[in-house]
């Protein structure tokens, strides 16, 4: 039997029971002939299948099984530091993760190691050059010889204590200053310690940050605020939901990401799916989980818009008392049901 791979220089040369039968193979498998199976035992098929298949895998197609991860994204309510095992279940496979949210197949942070690989999740360790932020996050894909590699996967993990003293600045962050129309105004990573301190809500605000889904953005930091403070060209980007009451729906999906606003106190991102990026659509329950119109909503996205808010919001700093989230949110839900577009 010769057995002819587009992608390899030559031919392999093989045997079946003194039956020779030609296999040609592109992208997909395309095979010609039925062997004769009364002159060749069909454990040595099968055998001989499995050894065409390793020599010639990429031929088929074949990639690497996809990553797994035994500790799924979420949000915790402590600080201790956990192991997550990564594997995938291509023999000989090779594990490769970044924790500072660049991308692991271009990135110099990348750390490698053969599958199944334990890796220790901790908010206080540099580890991976990552700076010391209230959420970890772990970004991993797998490879093996003569297999296509996976594509990445996207894990966040928040640590809410630490969300609770993050503080005023990050080392090795950007800042955001404003000085158009309605400043200055400073953006910080600091949740205000008048509302953290007081006695009255200490005990409310985990329980609070629970109750919430969880939208977590990642990708390389410097292309992230590139984009966000000059409106810069589309950066790829991941997008994880997060549902700490029904953690078997939260998923992640990558796209593209780029700022929807002119240069405001708080700028609008539009994040658009296409196959260059990944599946080319986002199927998503994140609009089926509203309390209000849930039930009428769509499910799959072709890109979404993550509406900064101006004007009459908290994002301005004159006339703060004068916001209009309820009152938007009223026109919306009645023009909803008078129409039911």
């Amino acid at each position: 039997m010769e057995v002819i791979n587009q992608r390899l220089a030559r031919p392999i040369q093989m045997g079946i029971g003194g039956a020779i039968g030609p296999i040609k193979m592109s992208e997909s498998l395309a095979a010609s002939r039925h062997f004769p199976t009364r002159r060749c035992p069909r454990a040595f098929v099968s055998w001989l299948f499995f050894m065409v298949c390793l020599m010639v895998g990429p031929a088929y197609g074949q990639a690497v099984l996809d990553t797994t991860f035994d500790v799924n994204r979420g949000l915790l309510m402590d600080s201790e530091p956990f192991s997550v095992q990564i594997a995938s279940a291509t023999p000989n496979s090779v594990i490769h993760y970044t924790l500072n949210g660049s991308d692991p197949r271009t990135s110099p942070a990348v750390i490698s190691g053969p599958s199944p690989l334990d890796v220790t999740i901790d908010p206080r360790s540099r580890v991976g050059g990552r700076s010391l932020t209230a959420g970890v996050v772990l970004r991993a894909y797998a490879t093996a010889d003569g297999f296509e590699s996976t594509n990445v996967d996207t894990q966040t993990y928040v640590f809410l204590p630490e969300v609770l003293r993050q503080p005023r600045q990050i080392e090795g962050w950007s800042t955001y200053e404003y000085r158009g129309n309605g400043g200055p105004s400073t953006h910080d990573y600091e949740m205000d310690p008048d509302i953290v301190d007081d006695p009255r809500y200490q005990d409310e605000l985990i329980p609070a940050l629970l109750s919430l889904p969880t939208m977590s953005l990642v990708g390389d930091a410097d292309a992230i605020w590139r984009m966000y403070h000059t409106a810069a060209s589309e950066i790829p980007i991941s997008v994880e939901m997060i549902y700490p009451e029904a953690p078997e729906e939260s998923h992640q999906e990558d796209c593209g990401a780029q700022r929807h606003s002119h240069a405001r106190t708080k700028n609008s991102i539009r994040l658009e799916f296409k196959s260059e990026y990944g599946a080319g659509k986002w199927d998503s329950p994140l609009m089926t989980h509203s309390l209000v119109a849930g039930d009428t909503a769509v499910s799959v996205f072709d890109r979404i818009v993550l509406r900064g808010g101006n004007n009459r919001s908290w994002a301005r700093n004159w006339a703060p008392d004068r916001t209009t989230y309820t009152t938007d949110e009223w026109i919306r839900s009645s023009y909803l049901k008078m129409t039911g577009v």
